[in-house]
């Protein structure tokens, strides 16, 4: 199915190559379809595969590349042949948007296992040759078998991680029959994935061991998630005092690290599910044969998990660690992310923020003149909601001198919103504003602002 048509203009933050930098973006989203859902998003989370794509980082990304696939919203319309969802209901959208629906696997609702592949939520190639835009934008329109119902009372916030971060690590403990109280668990890594593994297992009953190389996880992982065990793995009186000690263990890490040291942990029996990406994975045979252990990999999930897992968290009050951020915050976001600066997982209020800028890129697109206190006041709010000052100054510099100042060259504000780096000469603007306006002629004779004052020029 296409990604994109000819319907509202669809506000978004887009990288452009492979520098992963992203900006203000407008682009067009397909025509509603009679079996589709436009959901307008009010939330995405930020996932290590948004990082991975905008970077170019398994060399097929595909420009300009607007990320996000743990999406949350409100829907605002809906195809003539939906039977699912109506407009008002609170709905998801995870990692993919389309799939066969024909082969075995579609039909017994793992669409993640598509024979003829999933359709990615962004970056995918629908069977139009359109490229799939994702959920750092104001609205989508999806197939209603790829939406989710976010129950009644969860919040939306807390609902986008589990369509990527909660699933991920739900479907193999629920394959693996993880959820037996009493049970043993490890848990190999403290982000995003990991706490959410951490959080089910506490859920199932079981027994968990974070199992980390940061001691100074150990007061969150015990204190804060719950966990009945921490282990530094580097230690090796630890590690040896867990030997054949755990039932399971989810391995959550992307960096290299050994495997043996935690097939040591497992009994016999014992199952490691790999959910990570790291470069490799080795392992000594004995390490598996010796004990019948199994060692097991997964991604994400089919539409049918998905759904019970985001109603076993509405039940069970199971709820993400998040910080919400503003779309202008989110450049630094990603770097933050994969420092493992986060706990434990951004989410971007899309819909507050995005609203923030599409008035002003409206506002700056008509022949409008402010009183100079009524755009300050406004100015200062929109820089309250943006965490990097520098980020706000550019981008409202840009739009202000693309349309007021036709002797300065930048790029215009059409469908291409980036910000100019090279714009940013005032350094005053932040800290004294109203010196700064006058300074590029924004004031006319009576003392009020004028976006498009150029007569002096």
């Amino acid at each position: 199915m296409s990604s994109e048509s000819v319907k509202d203009d669809c506000l978004a933050w887009a990288a452009r190559d492979p520098s992963g930098v992203l900006s203000p973006y407008k682009f067009n989203r397909r025509v509603l379809g009679k079996d589709d859902v436009s959901l307008k998003i009010t939330h995405c989370g930020v996932c290590y595969a948004d990082y991975v794509w905008s970077k170019n980082k398994h060399g097929d990304s595909r420009y300009p590349l607007v990320p996000g696939h743990e999406i949350a919203g409100i829907v605002k319309e809906v195809g003539s042949s939906v039977s699912n969802f109506k407009v008002g209901d609170h709905v998801g959208v995870g990692t993919y948007g389309n799939s066969c629906r024909e082969c075995v696997h579609c039909n017994d609702r793992n669409e993640i296992s598509c024979e003829k592949g999933p359709i990615f939520t962004f970056n995918g190639i629908g069977s139009d040759g359109s490229i799939a835009k994702g959920g750092y934008s104001s609205h989508i329109v999806v197939h209603e078998t790829y939406c989710f119902r976010i129950p009644d009372g969860y919040p939306l916030a807390s609902a986008a991680p589990l369509l990527c971060a909660g699933i991920t690590v739900y479907n193999p403990m629920m394959r693996h029959k993880m959820n037996q109280p009493g049970k043993s668990l490890g848990v190999i890594g403290l982000g995003g994935l990991g706490h959410m593994a951490v959080k089910f297992g506490k859920a199932f009953g079981l027994k968990v061991t974070v199992l980390s190389t940061s001691i100074s996880k150990k007061e969150e992982a015990l204190c804060v998630l719950g966990a009945d065990n921490f282990v530094i793995t580097s230690d090796q009186e630890q590690m040896k005092a867990l030997h054949k000690s755990l039932d399971f263990i989810i391995d959550t890490a992307s960096g290299d690290h050994p495997f043996d040291p935690y097939m040591s942990l497992l009994k016999t029996a014992g199952v490691f599910v790999l959910v990570g990406f790291p470069s490799e994975v080795k392992f000594n045979p004995a390490s598996l044969i010796i004990g019948m252990k199994t060692v097991s990999g997964s991604v994400t999930g089919g539409t049918r998990v998905t759904q019970e897992m985001l109603d076993f968290c509405a039940a069970n009050k199971i709820y993400p660690k998040i910080e919400v951020i503003p779309i202008q915050y989110v450049n630094e976001a990603l770097e933050r992310m994969i420092k493992n600066d986060v706990k434990y997982r951004f989410v971007i209020d899309i819909e507050s923020s995005l609203k923030l800028l599409d008035f002003m890129i409206n506002t700056v697109s008509g022949n409008h003149r402010f009183d100079p206190d009524i755009l300050l006041v406004f100015l200062f709010f929109l820089g309250s909601q943006v965490k990097s000052e520098t980020a706000l100054q550019k981008l409202i510099l840009a739009i202000f001198c693309s349309r007021i100042h036709p002797k300065i060259e930048v790029t215009p504000i059409q469908n291409d919103l980036s910000m100019v780096n090279h714009l940013w000469k005032f350094p005053m603007f932040y800290h004294q504003p109203s010196l700064f306006l006058h300074q590029i002629d924004l004031v006319n004779k009576n003392g009020q602002i004028d976006l498009f004052r150029n007569d002096n020029l």
